[in-house]
């Protein structure tokens, strides 16, 4: 892939500097954060179609997953925590692409940390009011 140089990027609100590359088959460890880029379609829908799939385990360096390989990453973490801003769209992609159905499992282990729904319950501990934003710009 002619995107992924290896070399390091500036990404968030700190610009630290992570490694990019495609993910190769390892196991990345117990707390992974996974998102996905779809094309554009109303949310509602279930026709999205996934451009990119990303993963990163709080180390240096981001994971592109390859679409093809995606159903074997999650094989290989279904035992991790995986991290989601808004998981309940992430699982739809997810599911759809690679016809995995382990997700209710998961939810029920405790093993789907959604960090919108965090985000929300900390603000209403918190003020007392539970926030309707909560994109990740707001959050981070």
């Amino acid at each position: 892939m002619a995107y992924v140089t290896g070399s390091p990027q500036g990404v968030g609100r700190y610009m630290k500097d992570y490694n990019v590359k495609v993910w190769e088959g390892k196991k990345l460890g117990n707390n992974i954060s996974i998102d996905t880029e779809t094309n554009i379609a109303p949310f509602h829908t279930r026709n999205h179609r996934m451009i990119t799939c990303q993963v990163y385990d709080g180390k240096d360096t981001v994971y592109f997953v390859e679409k093809r390989h995606v159903r074997r990453f999650l094989n290989l973490h279904k035992k991790s925590n995986l991290i989601m801003q808004n998981a309940p769209f992430d699982v739809q992609v997810l599911s759809h692409i690679t016809g995995w159905h382990v997700w209710y499992e998961l939810y029920d282990n405790n093993k789907i940390w959604d960090t919108k729904i965090l985000y929300i319950l900390y603000t209403l501990a918190a003020t007392g009011i539970a926030s309707r934003e909560s994109s990740l710009a707001l959050i981070c």
